[in-house]
């Protein structure tokens, strides 16, 4: 999605976004590739990089005592955010609301964006895409100079905003780690 040549031999960094946050990485050693398991999703603080995000984080402190990426970044993430969008705008209404009270509420907001039945569901994609983007900001400073792949079950109902400014604009804010963002490639690949 990013213009780049990535490093053989370089770290790469997996974020796989789903019924919840999963992040792993891999070295090179010796031409071989040595995994490394990441738990930080459920320690890291949420980091909001704009003013909405930043809003986001004041709701989402008055539910929770401690906000990590998973929280926003994940299936029930997604119902954090539809909750946050609803709170600041129309009560929650129509078939989104009636799926989620009688179902899987990650399910029915990705089915409603999908179907562009509720303009809520699909700013909510756009929003989330942006998440996406900025979340690895740290992973780079291990040198993610291999690749960025975005994996789970989010990445393929949203691959349109990854490929859209949102997400780019995110992932390539970095401040002093934006040429290295800019140099190298992040992919989403579906096998």
């Amino acid at each position: 999605m990013n213009a780049g040549t990535a490093s053989p031999t370089g770290n790469r960094v997996l974020i796989s976004a789903g019924t919840g946050l999963g992040e792993a990485g891999t070295g090179c050693e010796n031409r071989r590739r040595v995994p490394a398991v990441s738990l930080r999703r459920r320690t890291r603080r949420f980091a909001p990089i704009n003013e909405l995000q930043i809003d986001l984080l004041r709701y989402l402190f008055g539910r929770f005592e401690h906000v990590s990426y998973e929280r926003v970044l994940s299936g029930p993430g997604l119902h954090n955010i539809y909750d946050f969008f609803t709170s600041r705008s129309a009560p929650r209404a129509g078939l989104v609301a009636d799926e989620i009270k009688n179902g899987d509420p990650a399910a029915a907001i990705a089915k409603s964006a999908a179907a562009g039945s509720a303009a809520i569901a699909a700013e909510l994609w756009i929003f989330s895409a942006s998440i996406y983007g900025a979340e690895p900001e740290t992973d780079f400073e291990g040198g993610g100079n291999g690749g960025c792949f975005y994996r789970g079950g989010i990445a393929p109902k949203i691959i349109a905003q990854l490929k859209g400014p949102a997400f780019m604009n995110a992932f390539t804010a970095k401040g002093a780690f934006i040429r290295c963002c800019r140099m190298f490639p992040s992919a989403y690949h579906e096998r």
